[in-house]
């Protein structure tokens, strides 16, 4: 059983809620039988054109699972700003509540906050046979608890990303 919700009030703004239940959802603990999950979520987006061929668009999501015994949320921020239908940069904040379990870590049934930070930047080029191609790279860090440091090596772990992107062309009106 799932639900959602829209709610656009203006051209540049959309709501959005959904729940659910969803059956055997998720893997058990130690090979168990799969696990049921309630599911909560909701987000804004906000989107606009600020100049010529520019484009300004920032999402704030929120979600929560509720499983036999365990709850976690986990909420994103995320902002890209595409200048001339040709430079993307982008960033991104990630925070959510893992268990052991999920993160493959003891204890099992303790819950632990994680985080990502993320930017980055895509170059578009022409498009061609109605693909736009792209490349670009991005950097990030990952934030774990302190308990987790012995698991992870550090509480900031970094990354690095390089990457080709196709999107299909600009619809030309």
């Amino acid at each position: 059983m799932v639900g959602e919700f829209w709610f656009l009030p203006t051209s540049h703004l959309a709501f959005q809620l959904s729940g659910g239940h969803l059956h055997e959802a998720e893997a058990g603990h130690d090979g168990g039988p799969r696990r049921n999950v309630d599911r909560l979520t909701a987000s804004a987006t906000y989107h606009r054109a600020t100049l010529e061929n520019t484009f300004w668009a920032t999402t704030i999501g929120w979600g929560r699972n509720q499983e036999p015994g365990e709850a976690g949320n986990a909420l994103l921020v995320e902002s890209s700003v595409t200048l001339h239908d040709r430079d993307a940069m982008y960033g991104r904040v990630e925070w959510a509540q893992k268990s052991g379990h999920n993160l493959v870590v003891e204890p099992e049934d303790a819950i632990f906050s994680v985080a990502k930070l993320q930017g980055g930047y895509t170059r578009y080029f022409p498009a061609w046979k109605g693909w736009t191609p792209g490349a670009g790279a991005a950097l990030s860090t990952g934030v774990v608890p302190q308990a987790l440091t012995s698991t992870y090596g550090s509480r900031f772990n970094a990354g690095f990303a390089v990457y080709l992107t196709l999107r299909p062309a600009a619809h030309q009106i």
